[in-house]
């Protein structure tokens, strides 16, 4: 029987060293990024949350309060001293909404429900002579479910929040008070595609059983090679094709509901294992995932190839930073990263424009960008007039182009007003 359980156990080592390898390509250079500072109105360039509204607004948790991005302004919200009706804390962890359109944070000091109508935070505490209220003040996660069920995360206990009684019940799972926590805890829930309610935590993963209101925890277990490969559990996402992914402190999962067995994913290069701190996927099944300290990773698991973007400090279009806390897609697809210096915005989406202008970065530099005038002739070539730059030939199959200016003396006048092509 040891025999046998050693030809096992080094096949599983294989397998998880081996076989799930994927290849590195190299970084794409025309994905762009956007980048918003404190310089751009963010209460703090630490971002720690990202959540899109009903609304289409974008609110950005950070370490020193709250924004809400309309496209154009950031407006602030902080916790006054002064005012009791305004955030209880400024160091947000997580945003949701509810079914009715308020919004739900978790802070470092209470659970905070903003009303939009009056524009105020309805702020829950916990009170030691009050069983059924909020079990903690230091709140990780706040999750409304497709039930409109608002569910809590304090470091030891899950709560419900019932907003007709406006009383917390309580759920203690496994807790490891000797386990640190990492440096930016958040520990999210997750309603998978068939309803099931999943929990990370500091101590494993726990899926909930809400007919019988039990956790059922999986464990990193070094022996087993396909028990989740870490215990500090950072993300959880389910893709298009309901594979449920796993992002811990060491590397990413993908759970087999089947046997409840977990396939790790060697992502990082070379032989180490970065933290996976959030994951989204876009309209081509790519994920693309947030590392704690590797940059943005672009990953297809049916190629198993990925890529990664870091921060290149002489390019001021690429990612601010290697430090990733969050992302969310948005409704037009576009990926916006939480990062240790700043949020930055990323359009995933294929570009349905090419443009044409006067400068090195175009694919063909105009005479000008005072354009008056256009005409295409039989031999796909396209016809640029300009003011007082002449015309500029673009042929698109070949590549090429071709000037007409006063000073080649292919025109007698700069300025063009019209294109016209007579018959042959």
């Amino acid at each position: 029987m040891g025999y046998r359980y050693y030809i096992r156990l080094f096949y599983w080592f294989v397998v998880a060293v081996i076989g799930m390898n994927f290849q590195t390509t190299a970084q794409v250079s025309d994905v762009v990024f956007e980048n918003f500072s404190m310089n751009d109105g963010l209460t703090h360039n630490t971002i720690t949350s990202l959540f899109q509204d009903s609304k289409g607004y974008i609110w950005i948790g950070t370490t020193s309060g709250l924004n809400r991005f309309d496209g154009r302004v950031m407006k602030e919200y902080k916790n006054e001293p002064l005012d009791s009706k305004s955030l209880s804390n400024n160091r947000i962890n997580s945003i949701c909404e509810d079914a009715k359109g308020n919004l739900w944070l978790a802070t470092e000091y209470g659970l905070n429900c903003y009303d939009r109508t009056l524009g105020e935070f309805e702020i829950f505490t916990h009170d030691e002579k009050n069983e059924n209220s909020l079990s903690s003040n230091v709140v990780y996660n706040v999750f409304c479910d497709s039930k409109n069920k608002i569910w809590v995360k304090t470091i030891k206990t899950v709560d419900l929040y019932d907003p007709i009684t406006k009383k917390f019940k309580h759920y203690d799972h496994y807790y490891d008070v000797f386990n640190p926590l990492p440096e930016n805890p958040n520990f999210p829930f997750f309603e998978d595609s068939k309803g099931v309610l999943w929990v990370a935590t500091n101590d494993g993963l726990d899926m909930f059983d809400q007919q019988y209101e039990q956790f059922v925890r999986f464990e990193s277990n070094p022996v087993i090679s396909t028990s989740i490969s870490d215990n500090q559990v950072k993300c959880l996402f389910e893709d298009s094709r309901h594979n449920l992914w796993v992002g811990t402190s060491h590397g990413l999962n993908k759970f087999n509901r089947t046997d409840k067995t977990f396939e790790r994913l060697k992502i990082f290069p070379g032989n180490t294992q970065d933290a996976v701190n959030a994951i989204v996927e876009d309209n081509n099944y790519n994920l693309w995932i947030a590392s704690g300290e590797s940059g943005l990773i672009k990953m297809d698991h049916v190629k198993k190839t990925i890529q990664v973007f870091k921060q290149n400090i002489d390019a001021s279009k690429s990612i601010p930073n290697n430090n990733l806390y969050c992302l969310l897609k948005d409704k037009s697809e576009i990926i916006w990263i939480g990062t240790r210096t700043g949020l930055s915005k990323m359009d995933s989406k294929k570009k349905k424009f090419n443009l044409y202008c006067n400068t090195r970065e175009s694919i063909f530099t105009l005479s000008g960008n005072d354009i008056t005038s256009l005409l295409a002739d039989k031999d796909e070539d396209i016809f640029v007039g300009t003011r007082n730059e002449g015309i500029t030939m673009i042929n698109r199959l070949k590549k090429v182009a071709r000037y007409y200016t006063t000073s080649n003396h292919k025109i007698n006048d700069k300025h063009v007003n019209v294109l016209y092509r007579t018959h042959d």
